[in-house]
């Protein structure tokens, strides 16, 4: 005989909806909910983190080429967009090593 019922039963502890909730297991779900939200948190960080010290040691390794390339993407695009990224080029050769 199949145990699972069509409808749910009201006073299993599953359905059963208590008025008046412990406030031990409320702490405990928010301390899960905090623990999950840091975890998350941490994790999201960490591979900002990550992301950037790839490009800066990117940057490291194609400093020599930065000047070539910002010529080569000059030919394409706008004075302005050139300017700005002409900018970030100079920024980027005045404080990597």
């Amino acid at each position: 005989m199949c145990t699972r019922t069509l409808f749910p039963i009201p006073s299993h502890p599953i359905h059963r909806r208590s008025v008046v909730s412990s406030p031990f297991r409320d702490s405990h779900t928010y301390h899960q909910n905090l623990i999950r939200f840091y975890e998350s948190t941490v994790c999201i960080m960490y591979s900002v983190i990550v992301s950037l010290l790839l490009f800066l040691f990117l940057l490291v390794l194609l400093r020599r080429y930065l000047v070539s390339l910002y010529y080569f993407t000059s030919l394409f695009l706008s004075p302005r967009l050139c300017a700005r990224i002409a900018i970030v080029f100079r920024i980027c050769l005045l404080y990597i090593p």
